[in-house]
């Protein structure tokens, strides 16, 4: 038998907005204790950030060094409040799919 464990690394209490303005990383920089109590009993979790966690050099930093053991995994998932919006793909105005191809040289992306 084998155990995924999954860890959802994110800022703290992110289901409040006002804390998600003011973001703080506090259980990140907790996470080495964690790790620790994961390698005493041989389990490799995988440590699942937002974009928020990467960009903060502190939270960058505490998962570098617990990649760098060699004992667990780094992985990305996203909040749709902290996604942009893309612009449709268009084709000289007019939209279409991402799989199409134009020739028109009006062609624009989502930047």
């Amino acid at each position: 038998m084998h155990l995924l464990v999954g860890i959802d690394t994110e800022g703290d209490n992110q289901w409040d907005a006002r804390a998600r303005a003011n973001q703080r990383f506090e259980n990140v920089y907790a996470l080495p204790a964690l790790h620790a109590l994961f390698e005493r009993h041989g389990v490799r979790p995988t440590y699942v950030i937002t974009h928020p966690v990467a960009a903060d050099a502190p939270s960058a930093a505490v998962l570098r060094q617990l990649q760098a053991r060699g004992t667990c995994e780094i992985g990305a998932h996203h909040h749709a409040w902290r996604r942009r919006r893309a612009r449709p793909r268009t084709c000289g105005g007019t939209p279409t799919p991402r799989t199409s191809r134009c020739g028109s040289s009006r062609h624009s992306s989502p930047r």
